[in-house]
């Protein structure tokens, strides 16, 4: 898993409107955080050390998820 090309990809997804996509790639991001993967490293957000980043990307990922708009992205 590599958790960089998943969250582009998601976002990619978002802003594309491809829900189907976007959910698989939250769910894989999920698994991978939950399984103790580390996150993303392309957050855009310097000042995030690892577990604030996990839990942005869980929330951008539950988000998605539960059928929300997240952070603009669409």
């Amino acid at each position: 898993m590599d958790p960089d090309t998943a969250w582009n990809e998601l976002r990619s997804a978002l802003r594309a409107n491809d829900r189907d996509a976007a959910c698989e790639y939250a769910a894989a991001l999920l698994s991978w955080l939950d399984g103790g993967g580390f996150p993303p490293s392309d957050l855009d957000r310097a000042d995030l050390d690892d577990e604030a980043a996990c839990f942005e990307v869980r929330r951008t990922c539950l988000a998605v998820l539960g059928g929300q708009a997240v952070g603009g992205e669409r």
